[in-house]
């Protein structure tokens, strides 16, 4: 009210200068005064602004009084009729309440269901899955046992494969061993036709004495001739004989046992023909191999001529039984071969070819002893024919080729 009255009374004394004529010319001949009646004039609406804004907050404080007066009213009314209706009000309270608690119940009965379905999908699928884990354990038992029976299979299909390559060597063998039994046979029959044709000679030479006895360099020649021939024979079949058993020995697995077993009676001679290879390969112990061979083999020759001289003296057989049997037997081994597995085949024909060695053998050292009778200082002689023969053959004919040709099982190093 102070500061109302304050500017009252300032624009009382403006008002009062301004009136003036005076001081209207004056104020009208300043430049400021377009600027001080502006600045009233914003004063004066300021002035009642704010008049207004302290009038309305006034009204606005008495209608707040006036609201706050009617709530308490209000109240007081309230609780006049809350004594009246308590009673109804709590029914209305209780019944709320137990709508509350059907909800509840009944939610919690549906969470229970739904808990118990959960358990039992969980059951369940736990055993699933214990199935599952069976299944799968039995699924890797069984991928396992493929595995191993695949294994197996590979195993023998190997077996197989190395059974048919041994089968098809085994039938390789059974061919050359036939080829060469016949070979055998073809020379052993051409060797019996020679002998009758040179005792035929002979008969025909006792009977004419005089006519031998006129050409004695022609009889030599026959001789060296023979002999000469006996000594092919013999190296020819000892070569053999001798390159075959080195072949099976150096394929021989020394792991395993012989396919055909063993005949020692068949293979009588010592193991000097086995020499060191380390002693080989050094050219120092040459010629020390070289002359024990020599020795060994002197005494081989002296004791298989006793043994054929004693032999000689048992049997007194002529030559045309023996070839008489000789053809029974080789029928009925013919028959008897055909009946055979292929195994037993190459057995049996591997000891006919044995045999039929020893046989030839024992007829060419008969005539060897008894040519030797005749012809004793031709000795040297008939063993450089052999040398000879043996170093033609080694040139013609290469080791690995005899190897194949003929595969005989063990003992003696070429």
């Amino acid at each position: 009210m102070e500061e109302l009255e304050s500017k009252q009374s300032l624009d009382n004394l403006a008002n009062f200068f301004t009136k003036q004529p005076q001081i209207q010319k004056l104020l009208s001949e300043s430049r400021d005064f377009a600027d001080f009646k502006a600045q009233k004039v914003r004063e004066l609406d300021d002035d009642t602004r704010y008049l207004k804004i302290q009038q309305l907050e006034s009204e606005n404080q008495q209608l707040k009084q006036i609201v706050q007066e009617m709530r308490k009213e209000i109240e007081q009314i309230r609780d006049r009729t809350m004594n009246q209706n308590a009673h109804a009000q709590s029914i209305f309270e209780l019944r709320r309440e137990v709508y509350k608690l059907q909800a509840d119940k009944k939610s919690l009965e549906l969470e229970k269901e739904f808990l118990e379905n959960n358990h039992n999908q969980f059951k369940d699928n736990s055993n699933i899955l214990k199935e599952l884990n069976d299944k799968e354990s039995e699924l890797y038992e069984a991928k396992i046992k493929l595995i191993q029976k695949d294994n197996e299979v590979m195993g023998l299909n190997q077996r197989l494969n190395t059974l048919d390559r041994q089968v098809i060597q085994y039938r390789t063998e059974r061919d050359k061993l036939l080829e060469i039994s016949n070979e055998l046979r073809a020379q052993i029959s051409r060797f019996e036709r020679e002998q009758e044709n040179q005792r035929t000679n002979a008969l025909i030479m006792r009977n004419q004495p005089m006519q031998s006895n006129s050409n004695p360099f022609q009889q030599t020649q026959s001789d060296d001739l023979q002999e000469s021939k006996l000594d092919k024979l013999r190296l020819e079949v000892e070569q053999m004989r001798n390159m075959v058993n080195q072949f099976k020995i150096e394929n021989k697995d020394p792991n395993t046992t012989d396919q055909f077993g063993e005949r020692p009676e068949l293979f009588q001679k010592k193991d000097h023909y086995k020499v060191d290879v380390e002693k080989l390969r050094s050219p120092l112990h040459q010629k020390s191999i070289s002359s024990t061979n020599q020795f060994q083999n002197q005494q081989d020759h002296s004791q298989f001529n006793q043994r054929v001289s004693f032999n000689a003296m048992v049997s007194n057989k002529t030559s045309r039984d023996q070839s008489r049997e000789k053809e029974y037997d080789i029928r009925n081994s013919i028959k008897m071969f055909e009946r055979l597995s292929v195994d037993q085949q190459i057995q049996r024909q591997q000891l006919l070819f044995e045999k039929e060695i020893d046989n030839q053998l024992n007829q060419l050292h008969e005539e060897e002893n008894q040519s030797m009778a005749s012809s004793q200082p031709q000795k040297q002689t008939k063993r450089e024919k052999s040398k000879r023969r043996l170093q033609e053959l080694k040139q013609t004919y290469n080791s690995s080729q005899l190897e194949e040709m003929f595969p005989v099982r063990d003992s003696i190093n070429f």
